[in-house]
Formats: C-alpha cells, sequence, structure tokens
C-alpha cells in the first residue's frame, strides 16, 4: 500500500487590476479645488491592503494612498490626475488622465460711456471689455435705469460688447 502524497498548485496572478470608474467633480471650471475619485476591483490576488493607489497630479507622483478620492490644494489653471492601481501580486494599471479646471482669479474688464451727461432723446452708448485668461467670459452685463441688459460672451478669453439706449425725459 502506498500513503497519498500531496501536490501543491501555486497559482500565479498576472491580471491587473481594473478601474470601475474614475472622474472629477466638477467637471467644468470652478474657484474651488475638484474632488477626482475612483473603484478598482481586482478578480484575482485583490487590490492590497495597504497603499493600492499611486496618485500623479500634472504628471509629478504624490505618493501612495489607501483613499478613493482626492482633493489638493490647486492654483489656477488645467490640472491632470491619474491614479495606479496595484493588486496583492503587485500588478498594475493606471487610471489615464481626467482633467479638473481650476480659476481662482475674477475677471478684469472696463466700462466707457459716450458721454458724461445726456438730455432726454439722446443715445448712450455703453461699451463693456471684460477679459479671463483661466476659464474665459460667459457674458457681460450692463444696468441702465434699473434694468438688466445681457449679452453672451460664449467662454472667450476677452469679449466686448455695446449697448445703446435712448435717454428718457
Amino acid at each position: 500500500y502506498t500513503s497519498p502524497s500531496t501536490v501543491t498548485v501555486n497559482v500565479v496572478d498576472t491580471t491587473p487590476p481594473s478601474f470601475s470608474y474614475f472622474n472629477v467633480n466638477p467637471t467644468g471650471w470652478t474657484k474651488n479645488t475638484p474632488t477626482w475619485s475612483w473603484s478598482a476591483t481586482d478578480s484575482g490576488a485583490g487590490l492590497r491592503a495597504t497603499q493600492p493607489y499611486y496618485i500623479f497630479l500634472d504628471g509629478g507622483g504624490q505618493g501612495y494612498t489607501t483613499a478613493t478620492s482626492y482633493q489638493p490644494n490647486l492654483g489656477s489653471g488645467t490640472h491632470r490626475v491619474s491614479v495606479n492601481a496595484y493588486d496583492k501580486s503587485n500588478n498594475a494599471v493606471g487610471s489615464g488622465d481626467v482633467w479638473g479646471y481650476v480659476d481662482k482669479t475674477n475677471p478684469s474688464g472696463s466700462l466707457s460711456v459716450n458721454k458724461t451727461s445726456f438730455a432726454p432723446g439722446e443715445t448712450i452708448t455703453l461699451t463693456i471689455t471684460a477679459s479671463d485668461s483661466h476659464s474665459g467670459v460667459a457674458s457681460v452685463t450692463a444696468n441702465y435705469q434699473g434694468s438688466w441688459h445681457s449679452q453672451s460672451c460664449g467662454g472667450a478669453s476677452s469679449c466686448t460688447k455695446t449697448w445703446s439706449f435712448s435717454e428718457s425725459s
């Protein structure tokens, strides 16, 4: 009679994790810091228990984390974040870049009026020029005799709009 022998099978996990989602909120321009968030899973060995993610900001490494969101202190401009996820077998996958947009600088502008005093029936011309090098100018707005008048700039970095009003008696 021969006793049964034990067979050991080592399974090697060569499949990297995958991202379920990776996004930023808000997706458009904001004066606050956006928040990037993600979720990754691994069907093999599972994600690392400690330091399963490595974060990159604007191409530079920021470090390992167990967090699934990231809200760095950012200055004005466009910023890209990517994340690598690691499983227990040290397989890795990159998330790809997700862009966030920060504009902490108010637009600048000027107002000009064609005259400093007006008689009834004369035409008043108001011209507003506005600029914003980050998020652009959405619209310019003027108030004449208690009524607001707005014109779209479509997000242009610089915009000039003119209104003409007849001075009433």
